[in-house]
């Protein structure tokens, strides 16, 4: 018996990387997963893989998050919660960035997390989850990626205040926060990865350097990965002080 069985999750950029090892991992909990992606022969491949629901999406349009959304409703019947994963990197200094190139970035960083959030979150149950992919260069900023530190701070953002404003119905919304380092697809497979399950505070939020937390109302529980923090404060002390 999984920790998931019967919910219902949508996992943007789900084709390959952290967002294929999210669905599997999911899957394997006995969760239904939507596969999302504009990766078509990937993700379908992977669906197909998995037993899950594969729907093509360009999370910068909201016309394909609605149509995301009624296929999953169409095909399981509900949805209980979504991760968005779905993000893209670019390496330029600032001064070196073009106008294009950073909307871009923000355009699927930070407005599809946006659309995520507006898009799913009235079709879900009460309980449900959302699941924000921040990074840790968004807390501590990091040369050359200007235009993803940004977007990464703004779904920081974005996420303390969907957890506001969506606590009266009982979700759970948390920003995943991996640090620059973390590798696209972890070495170790989903199979010998185990969630584990805490408690959390409706409406609360938290950074997680695994690929996501997973909650809900009632009597579900919630799955988090090693939690990280941002850089610790150094308390200033003066000659002769006690530290």
């Amino acid at each position: 018996m999984g920790k998931l069985d019967g919910r219902v999750v949508i996992v943007t950029g789900a084709a390959r990387g952290q967002g294929e090892q999210e669905a599997r991992l999911f899957t394997a909990e006995g969760a239904r997963v939507v596969v999302a992606d504009v990766l078509d022969d990937r993700g379908e491949a992977l669906a197909k893989e998995i037993g899950a629901k594969y729907v093509h999406l360009d999370v910068g349009r909201e016309d394909d998050w609605q149509a995301a959304v009624a296929a999953a409703k169409d095909a399981y019947g509900h949805v209980d919660g979504l991760v968005n994963n779905a993000g893209i990197l670019r390496f330029n200094t600032l001064l070196d960035t073009p106008l294009d190139e950073f909307m871009q970035v923000v355009r699927v960083n930070q407005v599809g997390c946006f659309l995520g959030v507006k898009s799913v979150a009235p079709e879900m149950s009460d309980g449900g989850t959302i699941v924000n992919t921040a990074s840790y260069t968004g807390l501590t900023g990091m040369a050359a990626v200007g235009a993803y530190a940004a977007s990464k701070h703004a779904v920081v953002g974005l996420t303390r205040v969907a957890a506001l404003e969506l606590a009266g119905r009982g979700y759970a919304s948390t920003p995943s926060a991996p640090a620059p380092s973390t590798p696209r697809c972890p070495t170790r497979p989903a199979s010998t990865r185990r969630p584990t399950w805490t408690r959390r505070r409706r409406g609360s939020t938290g950074c997680t350097a695994s690929s996501c937390r997973w909650g809900g109302s009632g009597s579900r529980r919630r799955w988090r990965g090693s939690r990280c923090s941002s850089p610790r404060r150094t308390r200033r002390t003066s000659p002769g002080s006690r530290s």
